[in-house]
């Protein structure tokens, strides 16, 4: 019986695992299409302070970095916007001009 259970935790631990990768694969692309979400620099890679500039722009700071504008067109940042910006410093998924 604990052998059975193993198995199953392991198939929805694979199927998770599955999932969120093509949740990233998505933003992955969706982050692609608008270049580098959260590079205030341009410098295809996102840093601790532009992350932390993202936070300020949501908390309503009069900081200027269009890179965390990512509603098409709203010019406004959103939590979204942040997430991708945050996958975008974990991970490859800027890409160069």
């Amino acid at each position: 019986m604990d052998n059975r259970n193993d198995l199953w935790r392991r198939i929805v631990r694979i199927c998770w695992a599955l999932l969120i990768c093509c949740v990233l694969a998505a933003l992955g692309a969706d982050a692609q299409s608008y270049s580098c979400i959260g590079d205030c620099n341009a410098d295809t890679h996102v840093t601790i302070d532009e992350l932390v500039t993202g936070v300020d722009m949501i908390m309503g700071a009069d900081v200027d970095c269009p890179a965390f504008e990512c509603n098409d067109g709203v010019p406004a940042v959103r939590v979204n916007c942040l997430v991708i910006a945050v996958l975008n410093a974990g991970g490859s998924f800027c890409v160069g001009p």
